[in-house]
This record gives structure tokens, sequence and C-alpha cells, in this order.
């Protein structure tokens, strides 16, 4: 993964600062988790989200995507 694709997932983590108790994750204040090879702290259970993307980043999600399923497939 190239440090563009990395630098676009990292921009998309979702910190867990919204979730309001019982409409939220349910694990306030969130996570600590390295997500490529970046430390986040007060993550939610959904590590990258996006909403509304544009095609541009359509097709980085996909480039990710793919990405990921390489190494699903390789393990």
């Amino acid at each position: 993964m190239n440090e563009q694709l990395k630098e676009f997932a990292w921009a998309h983590v979702n910190i867990c600062t919204s979730c309001g108790g019982s409409s939220g994750c349910g694990s306030q204040p969130g996570q600590t988790k390295t997500i490529l090879g970046k430390e986040f702290n007060h993550l939610c259970t959904s590590e990258v989200a996006f909403w509304n993307p544009d095609a541009e980043a359509l097709g980085k999600i996909m480039q990710m995507i793919d990405i990921w399923k390489a190494q699903v497939s390789s393990d």
C-alpha cells in the first residue's frame, strides 16, 4: 500500500466522539488500535468510515478493498 493510500485511510479513521451512548457503538471512549502502522486512540468499532464519497474517494476505497482481498486470500 503506497503512502498516498495510507494517508487517505488515516484521514477517514473513525474517532469515537459522537456515538452518544445508547445510540452508539457502546465502547466509548473507544479503543486504541494501529491502522497501517499508525496508532490511533478512541476508535469506534468501525475503525475507518466513509460518508458520501466522491468518485475519486470511491476509486481509493476500491484500491483498499482489492489490497484487503489479496491479503485475505494469501493468508
